[in-house]
This record gives C-alpha cells, sequence and structure tokens, in this order.
C-alpha cells in the first residue's frame, strides 16, 4: 500500500484462527512471525481470533529464556466469546456479524433447529437494516447460512425460502438473494 505522502509501504498481516485450547500456541505464533520475517525482511503485526468455547484461555505473548538469551514476543488477541452480544448488534462495523455468526455457532450445540433457524433469519434481518454495501451483504449471509449449519439439512431450504420472502421489499435484498436462491432451486437444494 502507498501512504499519503505516496511512500510504499508494507503492511504485513499474520491473522491465526485458533478453535481450540492449545498449550504450544504462543510459540506457534512466535515460529509463524520469525519464518515470514525470514521470508520477507519485513515489519508484521499479528492477531489471533480464538473461537474456542474456554474462557480461561486467551494467548497473547510467547516468553523463552535459555542461559541469558531471552525472547518476548507479544502479539493481538481478540477471543470471540467474550464479546458482548448486544454492542456488537448495535455496532455497523461487518465484522461484528462475522463475530455474531461465530458465537451463535458455539451456542449450536445447546439449541434445537427451530432455535437455530429463529436466531440465523433474525440476524439475517439485523444484517438487512445495516447501510452495507450489496457485496458485503451478501458475504456475510453466506457465511451466516454456511458457518452455522442445521442439523436437518432440509432446514437450509427452509431458512432460505423464508429469507428470500420476508425480505424481498428490503433494500432491494431481492437482489442480494435472487442469485443465490435461483442457483439453489436449480442445483435441487445444493449449497453454494
Amino acid at each position: 500500500m502507498y501512504t499519503r505522502e505516496g511512500i510504499e509501504q508494507w503492511v504485513l498481516v499474520h491473522v491465526e484462527v485458533q478453535g481450540y485450547v492449545d498449550k504450544h500456541f504462543e510459540q506457534r505464533m512466535y515460529m509463524y512471525n520469525y519464518r515470514i520475517f525470514d521470508r520477507y525482511r519485513k515489519q508484521i503485526t499479528a492477531i489471533a481470533l480464538l473461537t474456542d468455547k474456554d474462557k480461561q484461555f486467551h494467548p497473547a505473548e510467547y516468553r523463552s529464556e535459555f542461559l541469558g538469551t531471552s525472547i518476548r514476543y507479544s502479539f493481538n488477541s481478540y477471543k470471540i466469546i467474550a464479546q458482548d452480544e448486544a454492542a456488537l448488534l448495535q455496532s455497523n462495523n461487518p465484522f461484528a456479524f462475522v463475530v455474531l455468526t461465530v458465537l451463535l455457532a458455539l451456542r449450536r450445540g445447546k439449541l434445537t433447529d427451530k432455535a437455530l433457524f429463529d436466531l440465523k433469519v433474525e440476524l439475517v434481518r439485523k444484517l438487512l437494516e445495516q447501510k452495507f454495501a450489496r457485496a458485503t451483504i451478501r458475504g456475510i449471509f453466506y457465511f451466516i447460512r454456511n458457518y452455522v449449519v442445521f442439523a436437518d439439512l432440509e432446514n437450509d431450504s427452509k431458512f432460505l425460502l423464508n429469507i428470500y420472502y420476508c425480505f424481498l421489499a428490503k433494500r432491494n435484498s431481492h437482489k442480494i438473494f435472487h442469485s443465490s436462491f435461483v442457483y439453489f432451486m436449480n442445483e435441487k437444494f445444493m449449497y453454494v
């Protein structure tokens, strides 16, 4: 990318999605950091997106010390399960809907398909109320639809039909969902 002054600036971002507790996670983050640096010789920022269910697991630093030599590597981390659902619903950041979807997935085991159906429809309804670009809404919709799946796959077709008919008039949503709906129906309920 280029700065406002027109100077080329590399921005290397290491994003690590971690869905389980790993006692060596901090070391792995450090290893990835030095491998990226070794290859590109540029500064790196890192963020760990922690999608596990353990509220106590929140790594953010690797330390090592041996015979007078020490290393301290700190990295950003974002714990999904620690996020406030109400605040996310009030946010105008598209990433909030991604986080809400992951929170829904973390609760998935405790929900019936009916409860999951209602929550997914409500999440899409709130998504359509946002003033995001169509491409952003479409991408988030696909994520909501495919990241948290129903136990009974037939509920996916019901979900898509519900979204298509209930929200047809809202914000030109038919333009967002029409192609998905047509493809869905033509492929006999195959996933897109």
